[in-house]
């Protein structure tokens, strides 16, 4: 050819293929665990402390970061087919108390923000009434 090049394979497609043989499922979840519904300026950067605290202990989380009502926040949540749903306002964050609510059943847990930095395991099970 008139253009010089090179070229290399890492032989990813051989790979996929041995694995699909031997039955591996590389089916990746499409539901997330916590939706961030954030109204305000000082929860801005609460609900981006959250969200890390949140993934720290392993939890898929994502938030708003484009300052929407709230009605397409929770829509979104909705598409993205989270579990929970926290509200993050600049009320929450000056009271420090926070409401979690399933997003199937509206099932809703008070807590605090230290509670969920200390352990949000058991209060996202007794959100999902488990």
């Amino acid at each position: 050819p008139a253009t010089p090049g090179f070229g290399f394979g890492l032989g990813v497609e051989r790979l996929l293929m041995v694995a699909e043989m031997q039955g591996v499922d590389f089916h990746e979840e499409d539901t997330l665990d916590v939706y961030i519904a954030v109204m305000g300026n000082k929860a801005s950067l609460a609900a981006t402390q959250l969200a890390e605290s949140l993934r720290a202990q392993a939890f898929k989380v994502e938030r708003d970061f484009s300052n929407r009502k709230l009605g397409a926040q929770f829509k979104s949540a909705e598409k993205a087919k989270a579990e929970v749903i926290i509200t993050l306002g600049d009320n929450e964050v000056e009271t420090s108390e926070i409401t979690v609510k399933h997003n199937q059943t509206r099932k809703e847990v008070k807590t605090t923000l230290a509670e969920v930095a200390k352990g949000f395991a058991p209060i996202f099970e007794e959100a999902l009434g488990e």
